[in-house]
């Protein structure tokens, strides 16, 4: 013990005389704790953090269950919007217009997954900005059925009477 704190005394003292000619115009050194400064002006303060909106962890796991809820939702929507094509099984007599009947089914079978990907890119970025997210999926579903219900009144209407 008593040699530890010879030790530290005899470093202490060899800091002290390596830190002697680092001395500043008048005599005091550089990080001497004796030197007091004057507190810095508001204008160059360092600028504090702005808390923002808070973390909704609720929203936060009810979008992502409602994204991946979209996401089966949106398979679903796909698969049956392919049964559409059924829809030819009447036309005899080329009473169709069979532009139209393709249109419809692919309408169908491939907007649920555009509509599935910009739910998602809404839904984070809604996240990323700290608001309410969880309506975006729900917004998005209700929009798969409209469309999905818009393809079927497309194919009707290209098979004809």
């Amino acid at each position: 013990m008593l040699l530890t704190l010879r030790l530290s005394t005899w470093v202490a003292r060899d800091v002290r005389s390596l830190a002697a000619p680092f001395r500043t115009v008048d005599g005091a050194a550089p990080y001497d704790e004796r030197v007091t400064y004057p507190a810095p002006s508001p204008s160059t303060r360092a600028p504090t953090r702005r808390t923002g909106r808070p973390v909704r962890v609720w929203d936060i796991v009810l979008t992502v269950l409602l994204l991946l809820l979209l996401a089966v939702f949106a398979a679903l929507a796909s698969y049956f919007g392919l049964f559409l094509g059924m829809a030819s099984d009447g036309c005899f007599d080329d009473n169709c217009d069979y532009g139209m009947l393709s249109f419809g089914v692919w309408f169908a079978a491939i907007s649920p997954w555009v509509i599935l990907l910009l739910a998602i890119v809404g839904a984070v970025t809604l996240l990323i900005v700290r608001r309410l997210a969880f309506w975006v999926p729900l917004t998005a579903a209700a929009l798969n059925v409209v469309i999905f219900f818009v393809a079927a009144a497309i194919v009707e209407a290209a098979v004809g009477p």
